[in-house]
């Protein structure tokens, strides 16, 4: 892993590995799993979503999240595709 450059940096990295790391975990405690065996989707991608659905329905999703810019929300809103990328090895 790389030195932070910035505190905003620092922030995101220990935000992954706090609450996602502890979102994951008590998941796992109480035995929830995909039928299929398929990756579950993180707290961050969770998050990502419920911000997506609630721009959708007109809600300020920086002042919901109590952001103090709107590009930091926008980096949480990325969407994520369903498209597979495929690798030869």
């Amino acid at each position: 892993m790389t030195e932070p450059s910035s505190a905003g940096f620092l922030f995101l990295w220990w935000y992954e590995m706090g609450i996602g790391r502890t979102f994951s975990g008590v998941r796992d405690k109480v035995g929830i799993t995909a039928e299929d065996n398929r990756e579950l989707p993180t707290f961050y991608e969770q998050r990502s979503l419920s911000g997506r659905l609630y721009k959708e329905h007109g809600i300020d999703v920086q002042m919901l999240w109590g952001h103090k810019t709107a590009k930091m929300s926008e980096l949480y809103l990325e969407d994520r595709s369903d498209e597979w990328q495929v690798i030869a090895l």
